[in-house]
């Protein structure tokens, strides 16, 4: 029904918010890896509750808090960033797994401010173990000084590097939206039949095999063609990176844009034990009241938070896994150029590395001076492998990569990342997007599990593209408001008459919320008697 008299007009600014400018790039970061994200004690009542502080938890949070909402991120771990952060060991920069950051991302670009990162680019390209050597894939467009070396190199044929380059020229006249909704199949069966008449076998196991598997963690045949169209066009369009401080950079700067609004506040080292309607049990037992939740966590911890509360079971996601290593080496490293580096002779026990990248040989400060870093990945937890066994038999392999220096590498330390992304074997729905249902028992709720796409940064600026833009949309519609599959938006009691049926039909009962209310002047909306309605996330949608 109706809200009742009184009730707080949550998300009143709708109506402008939907048309304001795009969120202007936060100011830089503070040079401490934790900016202080809270003054005083944490009250006891907020319009708004983010569980969790990764990406999409605090971009969510940031969006809401400029609507003018009062907003609080409660975080379990002891920062923010999520899987997103970078430790510091014996002086060496950690990633909490091997990532880069794609600076073409969309979304990405409109959350952050890229010169405060202070990026530092990879090469366009790759080099290849295979034959016993490592051997150059290139991007002739970006560097035409290594296509020689790329078309003598014993990965694919002559008919397959053309195809590589006509696709990539394609690529840079599509548009994002439009292939998230092509057709979808696996990329396996899109290489290997679809694309241009489809590649070699020797060109799909030697390069797009290792590449792609890196980046989505599980094998061709189980990753969609269309998540391979974005990416390479991500690639084809801008450089991959690495932030000079670590990717933990990222959420460093999401953090302290957040301590700079004074309606937002972050709680670290504060789980969540239960969400109700209107409000949130912490782990300590302490409750806050909140007149909408979003739970921006992973699959497993958002299924169970949400458990008997929306309408139809809202069940974790597949998990895709990885594990990285990283060594310390004296010295500079065996690979000196900014490039990562793919198996290309298969993965198996004996061998597990599927990638190796020198992140110091990119950005310097990863590595005392002095010293060299190399990241090791391995897909999959490696289970019933200790860290040590695993990192002697990832040297071993390498040994006949980079020679028997890899024996003085010594072991830093292991990252076992088990929810690194979620399961997208095809198929899919258009664009990725999940919309759990909140039952009317727990209206005022809205879900991210992942990122609607998933790559890791754009996984969660993002990505596409927004997840968290779109939590941050979903949280923020009115409680007492319409929203129709155009996004028109306004109040139940002030509607103008909608442009395309009922044209003659007039809602103007004053509204209750009149000085926050900008609907009658700024939207369009149904009449209320039109319908067919349902409740969602804790308005009524038509």
């Amino acid at each position: 029904g109706e809200p009742e008299p009184g009730a707080s007009p949550f998300a009143a600014k709708t109506a402008a918010a939907e048309k304001a400018p795009p969120a202007k790039a936060p100011a830089k970061a503070p040079a401490k890896s934790r900016p202080d994200l809270s003054e005083g004690p944490l009250k006891s009542s907020y319009q708004v509750a983010v569980v969790g502080a990764g990406v999409s938890g605090m971009v969510a949070a940031r969006a809401l808090a400029k609507y003018g909402l009062n907003v609080v991120v409660l975080e379990a771990s002891d920062g923010v960033g999520g899987r997103v952060r970078t430790d510091e060991v014996d002086g060496f920069l950690l990633d909490r797994g091997f990532q880069v950051f794609i600076e073409s991302y969309p979304e990405v670009r409109k959350q952050l401010d890229y010169d405060a990162l202070d990026l530092k680019q990879f090469w366009p390209g790759a080099l290849v173990q295979t034959e016993g050597a490592l051997c150059t894939v290139a991007d002739p467009f970006r560097r035409p000084q290594d296509l020689l070396a790329g078309l003598v190199a014993p990965i694919g044929s002559f008919v397959d590097k053309c195809k590589v380059g006509v696709y990539r020229l394609l690529t840079v006249t599509w548009d994002n939206e439009e292939i998230m909704t092509r057709k979808e199949t696996t990329t396996y069966e899109l290489l290997s039949n679809d694309l241009l008449g489809g590649f070699s076998d020797e060109m799909i196991d030697k390069f797009f095999r290792p590449f792609y598997q890196g980046i989505y963690l599980a094998p061709l045949e189980e990753q969609s063609s269309r998540m391979f169209e974005f990416v390479f066009r991500m690639f084809a369009t801008g450089a991959a990176a690495l932030p000079a401080g670590g990717i933990g950079a990222v959420g460093t700067q999401l953090g302290g844009a957040l301590a700079e609004l004074p309606n937002c506040r972050v709680e670290l080292s504060t789980p969540v034990s239960a969400v109700e309607q209107g409000k949130v049990t912490l782990a300590d037992g302490r409750t806050i009241s909140c007149e909408q939740v979003v739970v921006a966590t992973e699959g497993p911890v958002a299924a169970k938070l949400l458990e008997g509360k929306t309408k139809a079971p809202l069940t974790a996601p597949s998990d895709r896994s990885s594990t990285c290593l990283y060594f310390s080496l004296d010295g500079a490293p065996p690979v000196t150029d900014p490039l990562l580096v793919l198996n290309g002779e298969g993965v198996n026990s004996d061998r597990p590395v599927n990638n190796v990248c020198f992140p110091s040989a990119v950005a310097p400060k990863y590595a005392p001076e002095g010293k060299s870093l190399a990241s090791v990945t391995v897909v999959g937890l490696a289970d019933g492998v200790s860290d040590e066994a695993l990192a002697s038999s990832c040297k071993a392999q390498l040994e006949g990569w980079f020679g028997e220096s890899v024996k003085e590498w010594n072991f830093l330390r292991s990252y076992r990342i088990k929810h690194s992304q979620p399961g997208q074997t095809p198929p899919n729905g258009n664009r990725f997007e999940r919309h759990p249902e909140v039952s009317e028992r727990f209206e005022g709720g809205a879900v991210s599990q992942h990122s609607k796409h998933s790559t890791k940064q754009h996984n969660a600026c993002h990505e596409k593209q927004s997840n968290k833009a779109h939590v941050a949309r979903i949280a923020s519609l009115p409680s007492h408001g319409y929203h129709d599959e155009h996004g028109y938006h306004g109040c139940y009691d002030h509607t103008p008459s909608f442009p395309r049926r009922d044209r003659d039909r007039q809602h103007t009962r004053p509204c209750r919320w009149p000085r926050a209310c900008t609907a009658a002047a700024t939207t369009r909306v149904p009449p209320r008697s039109t319908g067919p309605w349902r409740a969602v996330a804790g308005q009524r949608t038509w």
